[in-house]
């Protein structure tokens, strides 16, 4: 037992610049990953997303491991920096994590149309009432941004925020533009519920309205028994034909939140003596881009 002791306490002492960067480095992360729901409690055992966390935490040692003699290794200078790096976190999983709510409303939006609202459950990603098809919406876009790599430009992100952001730095003074950039996030988060599940609600409405007139001119034929099923195979029909377009449109739009990100680091870095940051810039346009005019001849 002695030889554990003298064996652990030789090796903290010849890894103590390690050890102290890796603890500046992890409440970031975890509040991160735990907002952002890439690694959601409910849905990732517990031994799997602590793995996760101290392997991608590793990588980002050696940003901190400058910062390690400048750091106060007082109980309190510890317990205020915990909290700050877990709300910097927080508030960088919530730019992130916003793609995936959009992504499970537009299914509950869908849901709710077509009368399936009743069946809502517990979505195990996200930990809270979805129903079916927005459940199926949060796991199969999670899924495929795993399966394709396109949740690497967030990491990169994140280990970014440690170079524009440095893990000692005090604590920041909010300026007014950071509602504004909140508010501009929701914006853009609600927009895209309304472009993934306007096609498919469309439809249904459309169906409905086709009933309503069949109700009007034959009022002895029940057709509101026959518009939840109607609506269901239409959905479902639509989906068989969208899903592809839906999951690859859903995985662009985690790119939009790099203008959010680069805004939230200059409300981070906002003293006193700086200048005040400009408000954010306006959300990338889902439509496609106008071809450029054609050149004037000679």
């Amino acid at each position: 037992m002695n030889d554990i002791s003298d064996v652990a306490r030789l090796y903290f002492k010849l890894f103590d610049r390690e050890l102290i960067a890796l603890l500046l480095t992890l409440p970031r992360i975890y509040a991160f990953l735990l907002t952002s729901q890439l690694f959601a409690p409910s849905s990732v055992p517990r031994l799997s997303r602590t793995a996760a966390i101290l392997s991608l935490s590793v990588i980002a040692v050696p940003i901190n491991l400058v910062h390690v003699d400048s750091f106060d290794r007082t109980v309190p200078s510890y317990a205020l920096y915990f909290l700050k790096e877990f709300a910097i976190g927080f508030v960088l999983g919530y730019i992130v994590g916003w793609v995936f709510w959009a992504v499970q409303s537009a299914g509950a939006f869908i849901d709710n149309q077509r009368g399936a609202a009743i069946a809502a459950s517990i979505d195990p990603l996200q930990g809270h009432e979805t129903s079916p098809i927005g459940m199926l919406f949060s796991q199969a876009f999670l899924t495929y941004i795993f399966t394709t790599g396109a949740f690497l430009p967030i990491i990169g992100l994140l280990y970014q925020s440690y170079v524009l952001w440095p893990a000692t730095s005090g604590v920041p003074i909010f300026s007014d533009v950071f509602p504004v950039l909140v508010l501009g996030i929701a914006d853009n988060a609600l927009r895209i519920v309304v472009v993934i599940a306007g096609p498919i609600v469309a439809v249904m409405f459309l169906a409905e309205f086709a009933l309503a007139m069949v109700s009007r001119f034959a009022p002895q034929v029940q057709v509101f028994i026959l518009a939840m099923p109607i609506k269901s195979g239409l959905a479902i029909f639509i989906l068989i034909f969208y899903f592809s377009r839906l999951l690859p449109f859903a995985a662009d739009q985690l790119g939009d939140f790099e203008p959010y990100m680069r805004q939230f680091y200059d409300v981070m870095r906002f003293s006193p003596g700086d200048a005040v940051p400009s408000a954010p810039d306006a959300p990338p346009s889902l439509a496609p881009a106008e071809p450029a005019p054609a050149p004037a001849g000679p």
